[in-house]
């Protein structure tokens, strides 16, 4: 059977850029390019993907072999940019968790600043605008206290009792304030439809890293993989950094863990997921995916149709609108199992978010009342999204 590329097809300069991103940061010299460059496109699909720092830091390594000036100049600007705005919220991370920690709470940076020093090596080297802190579920009320002292608020007044609708329905709030980052409070790393182990493991398995100096809590490696894979496919494959997270999780995996990874996979129905990143991964960098793994996922069809579907959006001119009967369909298609997919269905259709809970007084956020809101909205977003598309197709029509 021939290897399987979902890279064979597309455009040889967007392939180029992933596959910079790839190697940002490894020794050895930088893949070798397309002739010619298009330098504008190509420096637009960078940017899109948020790639710009790895690229320029692939590049930077061979002394930009015949790159233009300007084209050299932009990508330094956006570099030194990044590497700014990271060392703030990296800054503002560490005094985050000092403050939790002094009041006995335990947290997990999750992707931002530990996911640049701990895979990619420099802090510089992947975007991020916001942070990602998983506590455990009995600490959020405290966590949103604590937080809320530091000047970030939920985006809607949220009382105790809609704080325990949310912990019983969804797996995060946002926070934020005037002039602060915004900051994503998890206590669930994802959903529990992507979900790879319980809760409480991934607090066993977690490991101590260091940031800026800082001692924090980072997931540990097999986790990291399972997280950045669930991420790329939660994104729908239109975002490229979280491929190259996945990849870069991918590879920090010790070979010996493989083997706990695909049984875990197999037996959570998490197999596909892996796959599609797999099939994804094993061109851009060969070294990343044991052989048996990507032989295995060029055997599954359903895999390699997925992934197929994913390089042509990573690689499309424009990412497009996710609308919300899409987002439904693409993520159920890579569950396994009939219950993963019930789980995803119900959370979309009755379980409720803020702005859900934004529109009901407390005495009404009683479960059946919040779930015809949740229905009526999710209902309502689904008809409009087919209306749009009905006029859309109209206008189109000769």
């Amino acid at each position: 059977m021939a290897d399987f590329n979902p890279w064979a097809d597309v455009p040889a300069d967007p392939a180029w850029i992933f596959r910079l991103a790839a190697t940002a940061g490894l020794p050895g010299p930088a893949p070798e390019r397309p002739r010619p460059v298009d330098w504008p496109r190509a420096l637009s699909f960078a940017t899109r993907h948020r790639l710009v720092p790895s690229v320029y830091w692939a590049l930077r390594k061979d002394s930009f072999p015949s790159v233009p000036d300007d084209v050299v100049d932009r990508l330094a600007r956006v570099f030194r940019a990044t590497a700014g705005l990271n060392a703030a919220l990296a800054q503002w991370l560490t005094r985050l968790l000092g403050d939790l920690d002094k009041d006995g709470i335990g947290a997990i940076p999750l992707k931002g600043p530990v996911a640049a020093c701990t895979l990619y090596g420099n802090l510089a080297l992947r975007q991020f605008g916001d942070l990602d802190l998983l506590v455990r579920r009995e600490h959020v009320p405290r966590a949103l206290r604590r937080l809320g002292e530091a000047g970030s608020h939920p985006w809607h007044a949220l009382s105790p009792r809609k704080v325990e609708t949310l912990l019983r329905n969804r797996n995060e709030v946002a926070v934020t304030g005037p002039g602060l980052p915004v900051v994503d409070l998890h206590w669930e790393a994802v959903g529990r439809h992507l979900a790879w182990c319980g809760r409480e493991e991934l607090w066993e398995r977690s490991v101590g890293t260091s940031l800026a100096g800082f001692a924090v809590q980072n997931l540990g490696p097999m986790d990291s993989a399972f997280y950045f894979c669930a991420k790329a496919v939660e994104g729908g494959w239109r975002a490229g950094y979280q491929l190259i997270d996945a990849l870069r999780a991918l590879r920090s995996l010790p070979q010996a863990a493989w083997d706990e990874v695909l049984r875990r996979a197999h037996l959570r129905g998490r197999w596909r997921m892996i796959a599609v990143n797999a099939l994804l991964i094993e061109p851009l960098a060969p070294d990343v995916v044991p052989r048996r793994v990507t032989e295995s996922a060029q055997r599954d069809r359903k895999a390699v149709g997925l992934a197929s579907e994913a390089c042509r959006k990573l690689c499309a001119a424009e990412a497009g609108m996710r609308s919300f009967p899409v987002q439904v369909l693409e993520e159920i298609a890579h569950l396994e199992r009939r219950r993963d997919k019930a789980r995803r269905l119900c959370a979309l259709a009755l379980k409720a978010g803020e702005n859900d809970l934004a529109l009901l007084p407390d005495w009404l956020c009683r479960p059946p009342v919040i779930q015809c809101v949740r229905l009526a909205r999710s209902a309502g977003k689904t008809i409009r999204e087919g209306l749009r598309i009905r006029r859309l197709r109209a206008h189109e029509a000769p």
